[in-house]
């Protein structure tokens, strides 16, 4: 891949590995079929990626008509015959055997050419980055007291499993019991995952210093695409 100027697919585990194949024929621009015995059987999630060269890079799998994943059961690390009526289009849970329909010179083809030649590497990936509409963070502290006119900065720092930080994303208050009291600044986004606001109090205590009433519970911050 380094010799081709792409990346390792850094984002996205291979539980089955990378297959290379190559596939050369005289019928120009002709569907293959390809079949690829899976070590691990196929789960929740998963999608097929290959790498379309240094222009195009990582990506998933392109469907179309001349463009398919069909997956079967498969006996013993034996996938069944191209033709058989074991498979099912898409990718079945629990299938360990798969097999490509691709396109010579179609979006999955990496050379890009209907030249009797096909070439492509790819394989079963699963993304390391959580869905950012299902991340949140809890606070750890009920409540934060801010005197006078200071104020509470909170700091969010988005990352993926991998640790590579979560860009891009909308940070907002999901659960305060007592937001009447606070303002709630905009959360900045700061880069390299790092999301900030402050928060202002409103109310005071018995002895005229502003105190912030976060809530009762753990304040939560949701994290969106």
């Amino acid at each position: 891949m380094k010799a081709a100027g792409v990346d390792f697919d850094a984002a996205y585990t291979y539980p089955n590995d990378l297959v290379d194949f190559e596939v050369s024929d005289h019928s120009h621009g002709a569907a293959y079929r390809v079949l690829i015995p899976l070590q691990q059987p196929l789960a929740t999630g998963e999608v097929y990626r290959y790498c379309g060269g240094s222009d195009v890079g990582w990506q998933n799998f392109v469907e179309n008509a001349t463009n398919q994943l069909w997956s079967a059961r498969g006996v013993g690390g034996v996938c069944p015959d191209v033709f058989s009526a074991d498979y099912t289009e898409g990718l079945t849970i629990g299938d360990q055997s798969l097999m490509l329909i691709v396109e010579d010179g179609g979006p999955n083809d990496t050379d890009g050419m209907a030249d009797g030649m096909l070439t492509a590497l790819g394989g079963i990936a699963i993304s390391m980055v959580p869905d950012a509409s299902q991340t949140s963070v809890v606070l750890s502290k009920n409540t934060i007291i801010a005197n006078g006119l200071d104020r509470v900065t909170v700091t969010v720092t988005g990352a993926a499993a991998n640790g590579l930080p979560l860009e891009g994303l909308t940070v907002a208050i999901a659960d305060c019991e007592h937001c009447d009291r606070i303002i709630i600044l905009p959360f900045t986004d700061r880069g390299e995952g790092i999301y900030d606001s402050a928060l202002v109090p409103l109310g005071s205590d018995s002895r005229g210093g502003l105190i912030c009433f976060i809530s009762q519970s753990p304040m939560a911050l949701t994290l969106s695409s």
